[in-house]
């Protein structure tokens, strides 16, 4: 995906490089903010994130829906 924005010409472009490197580094923690950029990038209406899951949230959420 790093390859598709970088020989892109995306209005985003550099905030996709941007993003894409920090999370091949998982660096996850501007997921809230990458999200409500494209949600709002999308005259997004419904679905904003407020906040990153809690570790105990989050393999809630894994355990109730994937296993």
């Amino acid at each position: 995906m790093i390859d598709t924005a970088e020989e892109s010409s995306y209005e985003y472009r550099d905030f996709y490089i941007e993003t894409l490197e920090a999370w091949q580094d998982d660096h996850f923690d501007n997921a809230v903010e990458v999200h409500n950029t494209i949600w709002n990038a999308n005259n997004g209406t419904v679905g904003k994130a407020y906040g990153l899951m809690s570790e105990s949230e989050e393999s809630a959420y894994i355990e109730r829906h994937f296993e």
